[in-house]
């Protein structure tokens, strides 16, 4: 738990010093104007994002709108590195136990040490840092760390035999996502009858 904690901290303290200062791409102004006034943005809306940039504008009372915008998006990207991390240690985990049956359980550093690899590269990779550095930026990285919890979610329930209540939260969480992308979104045409 200290090292998902630990690169979590690592994470968003490199996104703070790296983040923009001003307007990086097109919709900027309108994703800041929907989130502090709590209006509707073009199509698709982005509801969960609105809901979510308000929240961190109440939740910091520092700094000017654009500042209190870009956090989401700096939280949302530090945390979807986490979940990455999660993800690749269980991954990981699975593939040694596959192949070293003779043992029950690898040592940690042959999951931590790759898996954290993995993190950082995801993290630093540009199109996850370049959006996590902007206001636009945070629509996408809330997606991405949702999907990124699901999937941490179907592994958890995959390995601990939940049941039905996994299932429902499962499901409320790809809901959640459809009305985040809007309905041309691959997963709500997954969904979608017809």
């Amino acid at each position: 738990m200290w090292i998902s904690c630990l690169l979590f901290l690592t994470v968003l303290e490199l996104y703070l010093r790296t983040h923009c200062a001003s307007f990086n791409i097109n919709d900027s102004g309108e994703t800041i104007l929907v989130c502090t006034r709590m209006t509707i943005s073009h199509s698709p809306g982005y509801p969960l994002h609105m809901l979510w940039g308000k929240f961190n504008n109440v939740l910091f009372p520092f700094g000017q709108p654009m500042l209190r915008v870009t956090m989401a998006s700096i939280w949302t990207a530090s945390l979807s590195v986490v979940f990455f991390f999660q993800i690749l240690k269980r991954v990981i985990g699975e593939a040694l136990l596959v192949r070293r049956p003779e043992e029950e359980e690898p040592p940690s550093w042959m999951t931590v040490v790759p898996a954290l690899a993995g993190a950082f590269l995801f993290a630093f990779s540009y199109q996850h840092w370049f959006q996590a550095g902007g206001c636009k930026g945070g629509i996408y990285t809330l997606n991405t760390m949702q999907y990124l919890a699901i999937l941490l979610v179907i592994f958890k329930i995959s390995h601990r035999g939940a049941g039905e209540r996994a299932l429902l939260l499962v499901c409320f969480m790809i809901g959640l996502d459809c009305r985040t992308i809007g309905p041309t979104s691959s997963s709500c045409f997954l969904f979608s009858s017809g």
